[in-house]
């Protein structure tokens, strides 16, 4: 069974990256519709190995008997390692 589809509509994109993404669009052979679906698709899918990893946390706290987390911050000021 073919997965139901739709039609969206983005407005409000730069013309840099529009023409930036037909240029990536060419280089790779189609067009820029089917470059944007491709990235959609690519950046939503779950991975097969992994699953929906937000799904197997929670699963995994609930197996555990949930769990308390440490949130607080540091609250030294920030100290310059000098990797530049």
């Amino acid at each position: 069974m073919k997965e139901e589809t739709i039609a969206i509509t983005i407005r409000k994109i730069p013309l840099s990256a529009h023409k930036r993404l037909k240029l990536l669009a060419k280089n790779r052979g189609h067009s820029a519709e089917a470059e944007i679906r491709d990235l959609i698709l690519r950046h939503t899918e779950i991975n097969p190995v992994l699953g929906n990893l937000g799904d197997e946390l929670v699963a995994l706290g609930k197996r555990l008997g949930g769990m308390e987390l440490d949130v607080s911050r540091a609250t030294e000021p920030f100290r310059d390692l000098g990797l530049e």
